[in-house]
């Protein structure tokens, strides 16, 4: 790394209207720590992480420690229909989901499929998870 300081993303910041940067050392260490949790899940190698997430910092920390750990990141579509995202986690077998929104799991539960592969929810919002209901793996949020 012959620049960690230097600014590797942009992304928007709602509450200031501004695209703050943020750079390859910053990048490095939020992925280190997205890695380490989902190490903390005793995910083993070739386990697919569904990543259900908007284009954001968010979702390449979650691919790139996906790769870390031997992981299989499988990306999806942050828009497509409950039914279709139903789908690709029953025919991906996924470990772990990643989800944007409590909104998404519950629309996703509401399909009905069943997921015998699914051990883990991570939802990217830090509003608390009561999702957990509606598949039955336990539901936390990226902060914690």
């Amino acid at each position: 790394m012959q620049s960690p300081d230097a600014a590797a993303y942009l992304q928007f910041d709602v509450a200031s209207v501004a695209w703050p940067p943020v750079s390859w050392q910053q990048m490095e260490l939020r992925i280190e720590r997205t890695a380490q949790a989902m190490q903390a899940l005793r995910l083993r190698r070739g386990e697919r992480v569904p990543i259900l997430l908007p284009n954001s910092i968010d979702a390449v920390c979650v691919d790139q420690a996906a790769l870390a750990l031997g992981c299989v990141p499988v990306p999806m579509h942050a828009l497509d229909n409950p039914a279709g995202i139903a789908f690709i986690l029953a025919a991906s077998d996924a470990s772990l989901l990643v989800v944007h929104s409590e909104a998404q799991l519950l629309a996703i539960a509401g399909t009905g499929t069943v997921l015998p592969y699914l051990c883990h929810i991570v939802i990217a919002t830090d509003t608390a998870a009561s999702g957990n209901a509606a598949f039955g793996p336990p539901v936390t949020t990226l902060a914690g």
